[in-house]
């Protein structure tokens, strides 16, 4: 597994614009954090938000 900003840095992509889009299922959080550094960049995030699943802890966190 790698961070997004490990794959950022790794394949040179800093200063290129960016399209991500993921499917977690779950561990939003952990690609958050693991995108700390490309989230603090002039971005946008777009969150999709599937209802009432119980154990997704992201919608009510974020």
């Amino acid at each position: 597994m790698v961070s997004l900003d490990d794959l950022v840095d790794r394949m040179d992509l800093s200063t290129k614009r960016l399209v991500l889009k993921l499917d977690v299922e779950g561990l939003e959080i952990g690609a958050m954090i693991g995108g700390a550094g490309l989230l603090k960049t002039d971005c946008v995030v777009i969150c999709e938000d599937h209802g009432n699943d119980p154990s997704t802890r992201f919608p009510r966190t974020f």
